[in-house]
């Protein structure tokens, strides 16, 4: 799966909700908290360059999509469930959409909706767009992952022989005849 994907979801859900930042983020082995993967931001967000956003596994708000496995909307990021206090502080958030990114029974990242200045009430368009770019990311993710290598044609598919039919060929092929002896099972008389 490539970044490219990520990227034309987060720019299109910003089309759509006309909101200050979208971002996916995904799990990484060897990561406390999910990598951000794509970020899309509006012309003139005042969204600071640097994208760490730490602690955001162990925020409220993570914690929630582990568990309910649904869309948070939240009008009002200084209620609860809480985000990391540092896309408060920092990014200066006071508005957000998130959802879990759920492929085979597992939450493998999340797909966010920022609103920067204040509180904001989401549409009912805004959260389907959501919802639409949740679903073609895990069923992009699901097809990937469930990817197997293609059954070799019939005619070019071989029977295993037993290895003794295999030893039997070798012999002929080589000119010699008669059973292995046991003190030499690799030797011809």
């Amino acid at each position: 799966m490539t970044t490219d994907l990520f990227q034309r979801i987060t720019d299109d859900l910003l089309v759509a909700t006309g909101a200050s930042r979208t971002t996916v983020r995904l799990s990484q082995p060897g990561s406390a908290d999910p990598v951000l993967v794509a970020e899309s931001l509006r012309p003139g967000s005042d969204v600071d360059a640097d994208h760490a956003a730490p602690g955001i596994a162990a925020a409220q708000t993570y914690v929630y999509l582990e568990q309910q496995r649904d869309l948070l909307v939240q009008r009002d990021t200084t209620e609860a469930p809480l985000p990391p206090r540092s896309l408060i502080e920092n990014f200066g958030v006071g508005a957000q959409m998130l959802a879990p990114i759920v492929v085979d029974d597992s939450m493998v990242g999340t797909i966010s909706v920022h609103q920067e200045g204040g509180p904001r009430d989401w549409s009912e368009s805004d959260i389907e767009a959501l919802r639409r770019a949740r679903s073609d990311l895990e069923q992009a993710m699901a097809q990937t992952s469930r990817v197997q290598p293609p059954e070799p044609p019939a005619d070019l598919r071989v029977p295993i022989q037993p290895t003794r039919d295999f030893i039997g060929y070798g012999r002929r092929a080589c000119g010699r005849s008669g059973p292995p002896t046991p003190e030499s099972p690799w030797s011809w008389r």
